[in-house]
């Protein structure tokens, strides 16, 4: 593969400190929880490694969880400790560390759309992936889709259009770490294979296969050092699955996946609709890249939008070349030459349309989710006397930010109104109908939550200057499908 030019190359840079930078003051502006998976399943797991203190799901004290991503964020944990340990510190810099994560899928749509139709429709679709809202809002949260997506795009496109012996391990490699993070991935990682064997020769995409084998390695690894058996954390999360567990939370008819654009595009989904149509002419493997991803899990039963983040990219890359290909056939129908301006000009209404849309569409109230909780905690943190915070009551501990969103040291109960023992904490959360008074406590402040279950609309945070007497850590229960 020929290095790119030392100018686009320098373009590209700007590029992406631009996108970075929208990343970082999405997470500024609204920094909530998208989903509970994000807190439980990720950075919780994490920071019980790092700090050891953390509430513990029923999918860990199963086994059916690798420590994979939960490791990484540990890591990232570790490296941000010497700068502070509490929650602003740590929460900003695993989003520092996703939105840096999610910038080589960006660059991919850039190379892409330019290979495809020239400089205005790489630039196109750099802007749509960079300014998308559902890219913006996954792009800094730890989510294993959005991981699992910033490691699979790259690889898809290294597997396409890269050429020479290191871009076939940096393509199997990522290829490998998307499996191991997300086995889901599977049927378009066969996709992607056999597109590489067909074509290129048995010594390039030997050297892919190859290097596709240690990521999986690694997390079979740590399988067999926590759990006793390589890969046991998979085969279990299978076993459970095919006992009902996922359908537990929800059953979604096949077609669903087929809604994702209109749900995200709002009155945007014509053109796009278009432009996809047309930019998959010009792209044929990215756009069966994305359908294999929609297709595959349209399979699954239990089916939520941030299982197929990996096909934004792929659809919006298309469209973003599709955009390009129609304004160059309406400047040569109008006899209008192409200005160097033109493909900046494009790029700049892309993500302005898509910014301008983003209020307007269903998933607007992603961007709120949690942000109340968020900011409860993060007051109890900074509260050098703080000892222990009651979820009131305790059934709603998955709406919570979980010891992530709390200074080390604060530890966790619950509490039910009519318990005679209060004693245990000196701070509470709790909804917005909820009376603690009764408890010698004071409501301070209720913030708004936006919860779409609206289980807990607002939180409110209960207080009183009472020391805390030793008690015992909210354990979290079992889901009712375990013990019919």
């Amino acid at each position: 593969m020929r290095p790119p030019a030392r100018p686009i190359m320098t373009k590209l840079a700007l590029l992406l400190l631009l996108a970075l930078a929208l990343r970082l003051a999405a997470f500024a502006a609204f920094g909530g929880i998208v989903h509970a998976d994000e807190v439980f399943q990720y950075t919780e797991q994490a920071h019980r490694l790092v700090f050891g203190q953390g509430l513990i799901p029923w999918e860990f004290r199963l086994g059916i969880r690798n420590w994979l991503f939960p490791g990484m964020l540990a890591g990232v944990m570790e490296l941000a400790r010497p700068l502070g340990d509490g929650p602003a510190v740590q929460n900003t810099a695993i989003a520092l560390f996703m939105a840096l994560a999610s910038l080589p899928s960006l660059a991919c749509a850039y190379c892409w759309g330019r290979r495809a139709a020239g400089e205005a429709a790489g630039l196109a679709s750099f802007a749509l992936v960079a300014a998308w809202p559902d890219m913006l809002l996954a792009g800094v949260h730890p989510l294993i889709d959005s991981i699992g997506a910033d490691a699979l795009i790259p690889a898809l496109y290294l597997l396409d259009r890269a050429r020479g012996p290191v871009a076939d391990w940096r393509g199997g490699a990522l290829l490998g770490l998307a499996l191991a993070l997300r086995p889901q991935f599977a049927p378009v990682a066969g996709l992607a294979a056999l597109s590489c064997v067909w074509r290129r020769p048995p010594n390039a995409w030997w050297q892919a296969a190859l290097a596709s084998c240690v990521a999986p390695l690694i997390a079979g690894g740590l399988d067999w050092a926590v759990l006793g058996a390589p890969f046991a954390s998979y085969l279990r999360y299978v076993a459970v699955n095919r006992a009902g567990a996922a359908n537990f939370y929800g059953v979604s008819p096949w077609y669903e996946y087929l809604l994702v654009l209109p749900f995200s595009a709002g009155f945007l989904i014509l053109p796009l609709a278009v432009w996809a149509w047309m930019g998959g002419r010009r792209l044929p493997f990215v756009a069966a890249c994305a359908g294999t991803i929609l297709l595959g899990f349209s399979l699954v039963t239990h089916k939520e939008f941030r299982f197929v983040l990996a096909a934004y990219p792929l659809l919006l890359t298309l469209c973003g070349t599709g955009a390009a290909v129609l304004a160059q056939r309406l400047c040569g129908a109008l006899g209008v030459a192409e200005k160097p301006w033109h493909g900046p000009a494009l790029a700049l209404g892309c993500a302005t349309i898509s910014l301008i849309n983003a209020p307007y569409v269903p998933a607007s109230k992603l961007w709120l989710r949690g942000i109340g909780m968020v900011a409860a905690e993060h007051r109890i943190s900074a509260d050098p006397h703080a000892c222990a915070v009651a979820i009131t009551p305790p059934s709603l501990w998955y709406l919570t930010g979980g010891y992530t969103h709390l200074r080390p040291g604060i530890r966790i109960t619950g509490f039910t109104p009519g318990d005679l023992d209060t004693s245990g904490f000196d701070y509470a959360l709790a909804g917005p109908t909820t009376d603690l008074t009764a408890y010698g406590l004071t409501r301070t402040e209720c913030w708004r939550n936006m919860l779409p279950s609206e289980a807990l609309p607002q939180v409110c945070l209960w207080h009183r200057d009472v020391p805390c007497r030793p008690g015992a850590a909210l354990v979290l229960p079992d889901p009712a499908f375990l013990h019919p």
